[in-house]
Parts: structure tokens; C-alpha cells; sequence
């Protein structure tokens, strides 16, 4: 994409008709959008699938509330941790 928007005008556009220009945009495009949405719903679903398996972990044994805890805590630390690196 930037070699094609960096292109001399007289060595590109010049020779390459317009619809094939377009022609590899809409490529592109479609490309795009045929696998983004899925992978959505890819990382939507294994999320869901997490809840879902903590929450049946819970309700089976409750004694899991504390490791859960500590594992949630432990998460978010390290998250805070770790933007402060890629902050400064």
C-alpha cells in the first residue's frame, strides 16, 4: 500500500488503469471483512467459554473463590506492570 501511494505518477498511474487500482483495493476490502468478524467471534466465544468454565468451577467447588481471587489480582498486576513499561 505505501509503494502504491509513494509510485511516481508517470511510472504507475499512468500505465495501470483505474478499475485494476480499485480492483486491488476491493480485494483488500473483502479480505478484510470475510476474516475479521470471525475472528471476533472467535475471541468473543473463548471468552465466553472462560466465564462459563469459572463459574461452573465456582459453583461446583467454592473453595476455588480464593485461588480465583489471587489469579484476578495476580492478572492485574501484572497488567499495570506491564503498561507502565510500554508507557515510558
Amino acid at each position: 500500500m505505501d509503494r502504491l501511494l509513494r509510485a511516481p505518477v508517470n511510472l504507475y498511474h499512468e500505465i495501470t488503469p483505474i478499475g485494476r487500482i480499485l480492483g486491488y483495493f476491493q480485494d483488500d476490502i473483502h479480505a478484510f471483512n470475510s476474516h475479521f468478524f470471525g475472528m471476533i467471534l472467535e475471541v468473543a466465544g473463548c471468552n465466553l467459554q472462560m466465564i462459563l468454565i469459572f463459574v461452573k468451577s465456582l459453583y461446583a467447588v467454592p473453595q476455588l473463590l480464593p485461588v480465583f481471587v489471587y489469579f484476578i489480582y495476580v492478572s492485574y498486576r501484572n497488567k499495570q506492570i506491564h503498561t507502565k513499561a510500554v508507557d515510558t
